[in-house]
């Protein structure tokens, strides 16, 4: 039939246990772009049912839960995906909820470096991908939260820190370690931004 059966991760476990669904997956190109578009979708419209605005959906419990601090984290970091595979009633949904419910001034402490690639770098896609000028303004103004994160004596960013005071700290597992990883990657985003922008500051982060 030219079709595949796949057992996900089922080598993890041996002959010991195997509950691995199993889907079955089309081997014609075609045929996988439609499953993949029915996954996606069907991937959206569970978290836009039970958890819209919150950062992610538990999916055993159904529940929405803020684990990066309140930002919309799956919205923002699916915008780009709904937008390129044409699914434009979602994307405006999305759109509409950075618009009037993406509020910054709501937000405590984040993670600095998950903030700039899900959030920063979320929003950035979304404005390069579509030119809606509402994904950059908020991609400045989180920017401009962020500047104060590398207010430290190397350069290199506090872990941690609060968009709405001046406090910021380390990592709460590595102490005052700097991950080199999550250092350099940000440096994408944020020349992204200074590029898209007419901020200063942007301009100014980017050759930090």
């Amino acid at each position: 039939s030219g079709d595949t059966w796949l057992a996900v991760g089922s080598e993890q476990f041996g002959s010991e246990r195997d509950e691995t669904p199993r889907f079955k997956l089309a081997t014609d190109p075609e045929s996988r772009r439609a499953f993949i578009r029915e996954a996606t979708l069907h991937a959206w419209l569970g978290y836009a049912e039970m958890a819209r605005g919150t950062d992610e959906l538990k999916p055993l419990s159904g529940r929405g839960e803020n684990t990066f601090g309140g930002v919309g984290a799956t919205i923002v970091d699916s915008i780009s995906t709904l937008y390129i595979m044409g699914f434009k009633d979602e994307f405006e949904e999305a759109k509409s909820w950075v618009e009037s419910e993406l509020n910054f001034d709501a937000v405590g402490e984040v993670i600095v470096f998950e903030t700039v690639i899900r959030i920063l770098g979320g929003l950035l896609s979304a404005y390069h991908l579509s030119g809606e000028e509402v994904f950059l303004h908020k991609a400045e103004d989180l920017g401009r939260r962020l500047e104060k994160s590398f207010t430290t004596k190397t350069g290199f960013p506090f872990p941690r820190c609060d968009l709405n005071s001046t406090s910021c700290g380390f990592h709460r597992d590595y102490g005052k370690h700097a991950l080199l990883a999550e250092i350099g990657s940000i440096q994408l985003e944020f020349r992204a931004l200074s590029f898209h922008s007419n901020d200063e500051s942007a301009a100014a982060l980017r050759e930090h």
